[in-house]
This record gives structure tokens, C-alpha cells and sequence, in this order.
């Protein structure tokens, strides 16, 4: 396999050459390696969780410390996903299972992985709706997390980008078993040249994961919700978002109409171009032993890829949404607030307290949820709501039917959200209850339609 390595090289030169020769504390990463903390935080809780003594003493328990400790290298989704299905199997057969994978070293790695795959599989509870399972991209964390320097954490964003820049994107492998396999092999050329020529000293594949990962964010082309294990169907955009932690700019906001986040030193965000040059000004800023990455995207996103007309949950905490709204302004710097002066008009169209059962959101700022529309799905319903989309279908067959329904809708004793929510789950059920007192409409305006 000849990789063509003259931008990877480049990238090195550019973004970790000064920071490997200085060891800044700001943005700790790894002489000739990836981010510590990866090292430090995640491998150093996961590891002693997966050995073939712990496996043995409680499969469930260790496995569920294990995923915990991955801050934010899985998506709240495959955590949760992957979470709900360890609680739910048994003890025999995670332990069964577990130790195949990991260790069963008589077969080889893709039939382990094949085999894996098919008994973790992505399913549904059929009482709940619910999704749970373990993915490809969960399964790799794993293999990890026991043996770096031999198995790779492959994620997608990451493989992709670094296949597209070193062979070619046609040699991307969609089958997730060969694209664990593809991504072992391209993880272990890269790492022997960090060791040989730039000086890493007990390395392993997650240093390759930190500085392939790193690659993607500030070359590739898509987010890393549009690469992810589901494809977006749907051009607006969905996200989740915190009003500060724990929601405490929440009333302020909703009161105002507005969403705002910090990072207030970057000055106004209209003057960057690229997250790269987001990234470098974060990273010299940024307190030890915390990576810049997810402060520089959520502050790209919320300027460049947010657009008016993209729906907004608030939340609180990995559990709670308190609100939700539909974006209603372009990006503006605002540098008469005290703080949180990047800024956004929102309408808000709910304010509540809903919580979440078993799945968790990312503690992060702000996350594009597109891709996951099972997902998104489940939050409109949690807040009681049906999905924004349903108005611009039913505003299109309306239309169809030469129904002029704004001028009839402030005839009507309801507004225009409920409406809405009506019309969906007319389209979805074909019968719908309406209950309310004498004289408000409820025979003449289905009569007229009828």
C-alpha cells in the first residue's frame, strides 16, 4: 500500500510541528503524537475494564466503565445505543462475546468482527421504539481500548478524510468490517512514520485516531454528523444546544429571542474563514489539558454552517430539554453584551421540562443531530410537538386542493402550532377526536373541507 503522504506532512508542519517541539499545556499532545488526554483520560479507565480478568469477574459492569470513559470520542447516540444493549443482554453472553472479539486471536480479526456485528447488531425495542446495539464504529472503540498499538479506533469522518487525502476515495471500504480492516492498515503505515521519523516513543493507533481526526476537522468537507452511520435526508439542519451549562442563561434567552454562545476573546466570527484558523486562536487560549477541537467547531457551526430556519433544542444537561425554536437570523457579533457575545435571533415556539429516559445528549455547546432522525423523531415527541416539516407537506397539498388556509386559519379558535400538529397526525392516522364547546367551529370548518 503506497500512501501518498505529502498533506499529511504538510498539515504536520503547519498545525503540530510548534506544539510537539514546545509541549504548550494549553493543547497537550504527545511528542510526535496525538492529544494526552486520549492517553491519559481514556485509555488509561478503559484498559484495566476490558482485561480478560475483568471480562471474567463482571462483563456488564466493566464494559459499561469501559464506554463511560470515552468523553466524546462516541456520539451520545452509539453511547447510548450501546449502552441500553449491554444492560440488556446477559452476563453469559457479554462475557461469551466479548472475549471472542477481543481475544479469540485462532480466528481472524474480520470474522470476529463480522460475528460480533451480527449478534450486537442496531435493532429496535419493539415495546419502546427504541434503538439499541452496538455499531461498527462502538465495536472498534473497544478493540482499542485493549490493545492500541494493534487495533484501531475507526471513525468514520476520520477514516474517510484520510483515505481521500492519502489513496483515494474510491478505496474507501462501506462495509464496516472492511473498513475496520482497511483502517488497521493505514493507521499502522502512518504510526511506524511517527515513530520513525518524527520521533513517538510508545506509541499506538489512537495517536494515529488524535492526528487523523484532527485532519479531518480542519480539511474535510463535511461535518461530523453527515458522516456518521446515518445519512441526513433533509437539507435543515437539527441541533441540540446548551444556553450555558446548565442552562443558565435559559430565561434570558427565550425572554430575548436570541441564542448566544462564548469564546469571546475570538472577537467576531464573521472575520474567520476556516475552523482551522478558529482552532489556533482557541488552542492559545485554552486552559491544560483540554482539547480545542469541539469548542472550534461548535463555534464554526453556530457562524457558517447554521442557517435561518433550522430547528433548536435547548437543553440542560445530557438529560433535559427546556425549550425549542426554529433559528431566525443570520450570525451577528454582539459587543455590547457582558459575555456569550456570539449571537443568533431564535423565535422560541416551547419552553418545558422534558427528560430524556435512557438516551443522552453530547455535553457539548452545540450539536448538529441531522443525521440521527430516529433521533429527532423522538424529541418532537417528547415535547409534544409535531415535526416543522409537517407544515411545509401539508402547506404544499393545501395548496393542491386549492385550500386558502390563511385566511382561514385566525377563524379558528386554535394557533397555528397546534394546527399543524393536527394536520400531521391526520395525514398519519386518517381520523383524529376534536373535542372543545359549542360555536368554536368544530362541524362547519371540517364540513367545508370534507
Amino acid at each position: 500500500m503506497s500512501l501518498k503522504l505529502d498533506a499529511f506532512k504538510d498539515f504536520i508542519e503547519k498545525h503540530l510541528r510548534q506544539r510537539w517541539d514546545s509541549q504548550d499545556e494549553r493543547w497537550s499532545v504527545r511528542p510526535g503524537g496525538g492529544e494526552r488526554y486520549i492517553q491519559d483520560k481514556v485509555l488509561k479507565k478503559a484498559a484495566p475494564c476490558l482485561t480478560i480478568e475483568s471480562l471474567k469477574v463482571n462483563a456488564r459492569e466493566n464494559l459499561l466503565r469501559a464506554l463511560q470513559g470515552h468523553v466524546n470520542l462516541l456520539s451520545q447516540f452509539e453511547g447510548s445505543f450501546a449502552r441500553v444493549f449491554i444492560q440488556r443482554a446477559s452476563q453469559s453472553m457479554l462475557q461469551e462475546k466479548f472475549m471472542a472479539l477481543l481475544y479469540d486471536t485462532a480466528k481472524p480479526l474480520d470474522q470476529r468482527i463480522a460475528e460480533f456485528l451480527d449478534w450486537a447488531k442496531i435493532g429496535k425495542l419493539p415495546e419502546e421504539g427504541k434503538k439499541l446495539g452496538i455499531n461498527a464504529t462502538v465495536c472498534s472503540y473497544f478493540l482499542a481500548m485493549s490493545r492500541p498499538r494493534e487495533y484501531p479506533y475507526c471513525k468514520p469522518i476520520a477514516y474517510n478524510t484520510i483515505v481521500d487525502a492519502l489513496l483515494s476515495r474510491s478505496m474507501r471500504k462501506d462495509n464496516p468490517v472492511d473498513r475496520i480492516i482497511h483502517c488497521q492498515e493505514i493507521y499502522k503505515a502512518i504510526l511506524t512514520i511517527l515513530e520513525s521519523e518524527y520521533g513517538l516513543v510508545e506509541g499506538n493507533l489512537l495517536d494515529v485516531h488524535s492526528l487523523c481526526y484532527m485532519f479531518s476537522v480542519l480539511t474535510g468537507e463535511k461535518s461530523e454528523a453527515a458522516l456518521s452511520f446515518e445519512e441526513p435526508t433533509k437539507a435543515k439542519h437539527y441541533w441540540t444546544y446548551a444556553p450555558g451549562g446548565n442552562a443558565v442563561f435559559w430565561e434570558e434567552f427565550y425572554e430575548n429571542g436570541i441564542m448566544a454562545i462564548g469564546w469571546d476573546f475570538l472577537g467576531d466570527l464573521a472575520g474567520y474563514e476556516a475552523k482551522e484558523d478558529i482552532l489556533e486562536k482557541i488552542s492559545e487560549n485554552r486552559s491544560a489539558d483540554q482539547s480545542p477541537i469541539n469548542a472550534a467547531l461548535a463555534c464554526y457551526d453556530f457562524s457558517k454552517t447554521m442557517q435561518v430556519g433550522d430547528v433548536v433544542f435547548a437543553k440542560r444537561g445530557a438529560k433535559e430539554i427546556v425549550g425549542y425554536g426554529m433559528v431566525a437570523s443570520d450570525y451577528y457579533f454582539d459587543a455590547n453584551r457582558k459575555r456569550l457575545q456570539h449571537v443568533r435571533k431564535i423565535k422560541w415556539l416551547g419552553k418545558g421540562s422534558w427528560a430524556l429516559s435512557d438516551e443522552k445528549m453530547a455535553i457539548k455547546t452545540l450539536t448538529d443531530i441531522t443525521a440521527y432522525e430516529d433521533f429527532v423523531q423522538r424529541l418532537w415527541q417528547l415535547v409534544g410537538h409535531a415535526p416543522m416539516d409537517a407544515r411545509s407537506s401539508a402547506d404544499s397539498e393545501a395548496s393542491e386542493m386549492g385550500w386558502d388556509y390563511q385566511s382561514e386559519l385566525p377563524n379558528l379558535f386554535i394557533d397555528d402550532q397546534v394546527f399543524w400538529q393536527i394536520v400531521h397526525q391526520l395525514k398519519q392516522k386518517k381520523n383524529i377526536i376534536l373535542q372543545g364547546p359549542p360555536g368554536v367551529g368544530k362541524t362547519f370548518r371540517n364540513r367545508s373541507r370534507g
